[in-house]
């Protein structure tokens, strides 16, 4: 039998930490590919005290100081239309659609947003109290215990510098179930 080089061993191990390193990064891509591991853009808006989220893809626009038109018949959560650019916009309240009671518009001073929302067919919105910040975070879709119109949840740093766990809501479910 001939004598092992020294050397080989060493070899070995360089070759297996690299293999390690090399399926290391392979289940990185895999976790990429597949969302788990993308932060994704949310815009945070607050509603009766409580700030609430919507993936930023899902925006068209925010309108300001825009007066709603109220329509007469329609459902309860409806506030009515607005005109953008020409473009009728129905606006609905989302605190009646989550069950928390009405959102307190000023009319009179118009001191109110209006988050419109894209890929709904025609232009809806919903009105918020203030549109806060925009934030990259990661957004977790599994938690069955939510309701049917907020999708998940998300956690954000606020402006004091604190954590808090946020709903994300589904524009779909809010407007359409």
């Amino acid at each position: 039998m001939g004598k092992i080089d020294p050397g080989f061993e060493e070899t070995r191990q360089q070759i297996l930490k690299a293999c390690e390193e090399a399926h290391e990064k392979e289940q990185e891509k895999i976790l990429e590919d597949s969302g788990e591991n993308n932060a994704q853009l949310v815009l945070c808006f607050s509603l009766a005290g409580q700030i609430y989220g919507i993936e930023i893809e899902e925006v068209r626009e925010i309108a300001k100081n825009v007066e709603i038109y109220p329509v007469p018949g329609t459902k309860e959560f409806v506030l009515g239309v607005i005109n953008i650019r020409g473009e009728i916009c129905v606006v609905i309240d989302p605190l009646i659609r989550l069950g928390r009671g009405r959102i307190d518009i000023d009319k009179d001073k118009l001191i109110f947003e209006i988050i419109i929302f894209k890929n709904l067919g025609d232009p809806l919105g919903i009105v918020v109290d203030e549109v806060c910040d925009l934030v990259e975070t990661r957004v977790s879709l599994d938690d069955s215990n939510l309701s049917s119109i907020i999708k998940g949840k998300a956690k954000i740093i606020d402006s004091k510098n604190e954590e808090k766990v946020i709903g994300i809501l589904d524009p779909e479910k809010l407007f359409f179930d």
